[in-house]
């Protein structure tokens, strides 16, 4: 059977990429799709070009190109992402794990629980500043980690960035309101509430628990990517 040769096959990925695929991971299934119908047609038509031929299949993809089958495909490694996503959290929340989570937490009660005023304070104002800086972290490890692939990549791109656009918004929402608790009361910041304030602490501290399984989960998804399509990294 006919075979491809390594410009026709650079050639594939330059098409793909003139016609809006701009994932590297949804290019490689294309472009192996593409080229296995073209290497059949040319076997089985020794007169047709590798232009025509090529033209020929992408109007087999219809009035829309090459966008339900981008759509399939990214629908494809959404449902396998999260698959994975799931996994991984519930190894992070492990036995272990969940008894260390409980300790912490029954730690962060303790000043809310006494009715410490001063100790309470304390720990809503030290979660205004963890919080933003955990995320913190977490953008700018992702953001440095971009930077490193020379493209890009559907697997890595899905799903993170809608997670960090929730923890952002929780976030802001959880410390603004923390800072203006902690506070010493006036006319304008409402009275330190004891309960409110637990229920903010405890829901920044799952905050920040999703946010470390989050990360876990995006190196996971990275070492996995590295092997799978090295040439997104170099």
């Amino acid at each position: 059977m006919k075979t491809l040769s390594s410009e026709q096959i650079q050639q594939l990925f330059q098409f793909c990429e003139k016609h809006s695929v701009r994932y590297y991971d949804v290019q490689v299934e294309l472009v192996d799709h593409l080229a296995s119908a073209i290497e059949i047609e040319m076997s089985n038509n020794p007169n047709i070009t590798f232009d025509d031929c090529l033209q020929k299949e992408y109007k087999g993809f219809g009035a829309t190109g090459f966008g339900k089958y981008m759509s399939e495909k990214e629908k494809q490694i959404t449902r396998s992402f999260q698959k994975e996503r799931n996994e991984i959290l519930m190894r992070f929340f492990t036995p272990p794990k969940v008894f260390l989570v409980l300790v912490i937490a029954m730690i962060l009660m303790y000043p809310f629980y006494t009715m410490n005023l001063l100790l309470s304070q304390i720990v809503a104002a030290a979660f205004c500043i963890i919080i933003p800086i955990v995320l913190a972290v977490f953008v700018i490890y992702q953001y440095q980690q971009k930077k490193k692939r020379s493209h890009k990549l559907y697997q890595l791109d899905s799903g993170i960035n809608s997670v960090q656009t929730v923890l952002l918004g929780l976030s802001i929402n959880i410390s603004g309101q923390l800072f203006a608790r902690f506070l010493p009361e006036g006319d304008v910041l409402p009275k330190f509430n004891f309960s409110i304030s637990l229920f903010l602490v405890f829901i920044g501290y799952v905050f920040i628990l999703i946010t470390i399984a989050s990360y876990n989960q995006y190196q996971s998804i990275l070492e996995k990517s590295k092997k799978e399509y090295p040439l997104a990294f170099k």
